[in-house]
């Protein structure tokens, strides 16, 4: 299923959970080459010093060790860090749309 769902997708989404400023911490990841979007999940609260970030990036190119340089440099601790994998439902559809587009 694993190298399926690889086959099937032309990104990597990483979800990462990053302590700092928002602003600060998108355009340090937008400074990462390979990266394509950044989408905010969970923004900060007064509560709280960190927030929650989707991260879709090229499939060639793994982007997970110049994010933790990059967020190093800035004194960025990063709290979370998982590669989201498609799940075989998302593989299916994704196989029967292709199917159907043909």
């Amino acid at each position: 299923p694993e190298s399926l769902s690889k086959s099937m997708t032309n990104t990597t989404k990483i979800d990462v959970r990053v302590e700092g400023e928002t602003q600060t911490v998108i355009n340090t990841i937008k400074s990462i080459e390979g990266v394509l979007e950044v989408t905010v999940l969970e923004n900060r609260d007064e509560n709280s010093k960190d927030s929650k970030y989707l991260i879709e990036t090229t499939e060639e190119k793994d982007v997970r060790k110049d994010l933790f340089y990059a967020f190093a440099k800035e004194k960025l601790p990063i709290l979370e860090m998982v590669v989201e994998k498609a799940s075989l439902e998302e593989v299916f559809l994704q196989l029967t749309k292709t199917e159907k587009e043909v």
